[in-house]
């Protein structure tokens, strides 16, 4: 089995989709989903996971889903 590394410069955390919608009290979903992600630890997690790798000197890429619309 080959194992591979890379270089803290080739090396980020990607989120994808963050909505609010689930994340957030009062968002559209977020009673639907808070049970499953408080018996995970999702949100403790998710506040401990960026200033741990913001302090591993890691890029942390965010990326919204976004919804294109002329003129935009």
């Amino acid at each position: 089995m080959t194992t591979t590394t890379y270089t803290a410069d080739r090396t980020a955390l990607l989120i994808v989709d963050p909505y609010n919608d689930f994340m957030s009290a009062g968002g559209k979903l977020y009673e639907a989903t808070r049970e499953t992600a408080d018996a995970v630890g999702f949100y403790d997690n998710m506040h401990k996971l960026i200033p741990a790798i913001r302090a591993a000197r890691l890029h942390v890429i965010i990326v919204p889903h976004h919804r294109w619309r002329e003129g935009d």
